[in-house]
């Protein structure tokens, strides 16, 4: 599995194991997936999830190099979570609390998330989070947060090491057949 196919799992798995809650009012997680844009595929009728879901993604790593062939990358991870949403949130509503339950629902995602590390992955901590309901009674809220990957895959074990005089212990000189031409000379 690849190091981001491993972060994506554990945090997913993490994330359905925390925002459980069975006998409770609160609903449970229900979905996790990578982010191919299917809350904007939702708006267009398109595809239907089961919800709360959650959909994460990578943004691209500023990785910075070394000589041993491990990388770390700064970069952030995106979690969204979809909430379908048909009650009322105006004042005096009787599903006032129903309608904003989603805001509770978010607080317990980050509370599972910030801090959460690891292989390969630095803690999470939280950067910022965005309110976007204009989805067809479906609340989305995109959580932030930043970590360092480490990035050891290619640890330099597939080349020969060329700083090192002992690496090829016998050195070999080219050879080449000589070649005779019409003029007499001889190129070797």
């Amino acid at each position: 599995m690849s190091i981001k196919g491993d972060i994506f799992k554990t945090i997913g798995q993490h994330l359905m194991a925390q925002l459980n809650f069975p006998g409770s009012d609160m609903p449970s997680l229900q979905w996790f997936d990578k982010d191919f844009g299917q809350a904007e595929l939702i708006k267009d009728g398109i595809v239907v999830l089961p919800m709360p879901a959650a959909l994460i993604s990578f943004r691209t790593p500023e990785w910075n190099g070394s000589l041993s062939g491990v990388q770390h990358g700064s970069t952030t991870i995106r979690v969204r979570i979809l909430w379908e949403n048909y009650a009322d949130s105006f004042q005096g509503s009787i599903n006032q609390d129903k309608a904003i339950q989603f805001f509770e629902f978010n607080e317990l995602a980050h509370k599972a998330l910030q801090g959460l590390s690891g292989d390969n992955f630095t803690a999470l901590d939280r950067a910022s989070d965005d309110e976007d309901d204009d989805h067809t009674n479906v609340v989305i809220t995109d959580m932030f947060y930043t970590t360092t990957i480490t990035d050891s895959s290619s640890d330099g074990t597939r080349y020969e090491d060329v700083t090192n005089p002992t690496a090829r212990p016998e050195q070999t000189a080219p050879t080449r057949e000589d070649t005779a031409t019409d003029h007499q000379w001889v190129i070797s």
